[in-house]
């Protein structure tokens, strides 16, 4: 049993970006508090998790855990097949250089096409405004975001 990632502010959070946000801590945030003053869970290998969960921040893969017919046995899936199953077919909303924006859910995520698969954009980029991440609200912010990742390139 290994823990995958974090839920705290009503979302999963995977551990780079739970570090990132309270520091590393080897007792897996057991005496800390979100922005909510609500406690951080851990989420183990073996919880049962939504379908395609994935971070609230970086949109990398929690983990998603899929039920084999033949023995019921939990198995994970790659990364790569996660966005794959996830995108499927669906056109990108817009493409912006090797940047392409596929709408998930409510948010706008960015991939770097450059490798000829979905890796989705974790890397964040800074500007006047702040610091951006590869999963946006708004189409709009999305397009500005995915700019600013094509002028640094």
């Amino acid at each position: 049993m290994n823990i995958i990632g974090y839920t705290y502010e009503a979302d999963y959070h995977c551990i780079d970006c739970t570090e990132k946000e309270f520091g590393k801590d080897d007792l897996g945030y057991a005496f800390t508090v979100d922005n909510e003053d609500n406690p951080i869970h851990p989420v183990f290998s073996t919880d049962e998790i939504q379908e395609y969960s994935a971070c609230a921040e970086c949109s990398v893969l929690i983990g998603e855990q899929v039920m084999s017919n033949e023995n019921k046995s939990i198995k994970a899936v790659s990364t790569d097949k996660f966005w794959e199953v996830l995108i499927g077919d669906s056109e990108p909303e817009l493409v912006i250089g090797n940047t392409s924006i596929y709408k998930i859910n409510k948010n706008y995520v960015l991939f770097n096409m450059r490798d000829n698969g979905y890796k989705p954009i974790t890397e964040t980029v800074e500007d006047e405004f702040g610091i951006h991440g590869g999963t946006q609200p708004t189409l709009q912010d999305a397009v500005d975001v995915a700019l600013l990742h094509e002028f640094e390139n």
